[in-house]
């Protein structure tokens, strides 16, 4: 299994697909700001300072959030727990989609989880319901169902969602080197 798993960061608020990336509202409370900020290092793979979940802590206790920044602190709080703690993202990403049914993003990073944690299965099923709902980052979506499937053994399904998701971001580095490992035979049909 890899240890490679792409999770959205909820930077700047929730519009009701939970945001993957900032848009235009700004997260309200200094410390979600600081949480947003430092689940964008972690999701990039840099390292993120001690702080970091004690800020979405505060946050969720002593910041008045609108709901959807609430559930967008708890995704960032999920990022920042997923390498080390998947389980406890689950919980957090769980937390967001409570309080925003509707959102993909937050399905598919649940999937993430549920990736890091070998439940494959689960993680397929949730990252597919997510498909289902309004995303910032279908190809994400892709690049991690892909990494389930293969995981599971399910190598053609795997190849050809690792293609989608270079097809919906042209050059993306991450995809295209899964894409080599893969050898394709046509076979005639008789």
């Amino acid at each position: 299994m890899r240890n490679l798993v792409l999770v959205g960061i909820c930077l700047a608020g929730l519009s009701v697909e939970l945001p993957a990336r900032a848009d235009d509202t700004l997260v309200s409370g200094s410390y979600a700001r600081a949480c947003a900020d430092q689940a964008q290092v972690a999701a990039q793979g840099g390292a993120i300072s001690s702080d970091a979940v004690a800020n979405c802590n505060k946050a969720l206790t002593d910041e008045l959030l609108k709901t959807n920044d609430l559930a967008a602190t708890h995704v960032n709080r999920g990022v920042l727990y997923l390498e080390n703690s998947p389980a406890v993202a689950e919980r957090d990403f769980r937390s967001a989609i409570t309080l925003v049914p509707v959102s993909g993003d937050a399905y598919v990073d649940l999937g993430a989880a549920e990736i890091a944690q070998g439940r494959f299965d689960n993680a397929i099923a949730d990252i597919d319901h997510g498909m289902g709902l309004a995303m910032k980052e279908p190809a994400k979506a892709y690049f991690n169902r892909a990494l389930a499937e293969d995981d599971k053994g399910d190598e053609t399904a795997a190849y050809y969602d690792f293609r989608t998701a270079l097809q919906l971001r042209p050059g993306w580095i991450l995809a295209a080197q899964e894409l080599t490992r893969f050898t394709v035979r046509t076979v005639p049909v008789r």
